[in-house]
């Protein structure tokens, strides 16, 4: 039986499939980060950011709590990334679609 590429796809379904991605993702920028790859780990970085579309959903209080930091990361109803922080008094919605890589812009600021 020859394996095609798309079988791991169907085998895990969807939401194991994106999760796994994510986390291979994670792993390359880690890799990356320990073997003090800096130039290496910011090409990543932007390649991963430019070519994929996978988000975590966070609750919308995220928004207000991670506020101008978060921001560009939250997925727009057009399914482009980057809102306006909360006003002040705004009640956010229940829940975000946040980029992957926004748990890592941290350690990229850093390494910047």
């Amino acid at each position: 039986m020859t394996a095609t590429v798309s079988q791991p796809r169907v085998q895990l379904g969807p939401r194991g499939y994106q999760s796994n991605q994510v986390l291979l993702y994670r792993s390359i920028l880690s890799m990356l980060d320990k073997a003090d790859r800096w130039d290496a780990y910011l090409a990543a970085w932007e390649t991963i950011w430019a070519q994929t579309r996978q988000c975590l959903n966070l609750r919308g209080e995220a928004l207000r709590d991670g506020g101008p930091r978060l921001a560009p990361f939250v997925r727009r109803g057009d399914g482009g990334f980057g809102v306006p922080p909360l006003p002040y008094s705004a009640l956010p919605q229940k829940t975000i679609a946040v980029h992957v890589l926004s748990s890592q812009l941290r350690r990229k600021t850093l390494i910047e």
